[in-house]
């Protein structure tokens, strides 16, 4: 919560989100307390977003303010979702087309 308030009692403008990497390894996170503690912060940013993560490929994002919500994360589920798809950039030949052009549709692994 510290480096929530640190970072909220500074200038930016109104559209930015803040993330915050919650790393107290052996320690628990008391999101509702983040929770409640934010209700009485005046934030700068649109959204504020705390990650944690709480094992081996788990992960827990919860968004603190302007509302709570909680998404708990698989990530080598996700991943392994996200190799069936079909790349959504590729790289140009040299000459004629370098750089990366559009190939089509984009697929997010996004939870439900």
């Amino acid at each position: 919560m510290t480096v929530i308030r640190k970072k909220c009692s500074r200038a930016y403008p109104r559209d930015y989100v803040l993330l915050v990497h919650a790393r107290n390894y052996g320690k628990n996170i008391n999101f509702d307390r983040v929770i409640e503690e934010m209700k009485s912060v005046k934030s700068p940013f649109l959204e504020v977003w705390v990650i944690a993560f709480i094992g081996r490929g788990e992960m827990k994002v919860v968004g603190v303010s302007p509302l709570p919500l909680a998404v708990d994360l698989n990530m080598r589920a996700e991943f392994d979702k996200a190799k069936q798809q079909i790349p959504f950039l590729r790289r140009g030949t040299r000459g004629r087309e370098p750089g990366f052009y559009d190939a089509g549709k984009v697929f997010l692994p996004l939870p439900k």
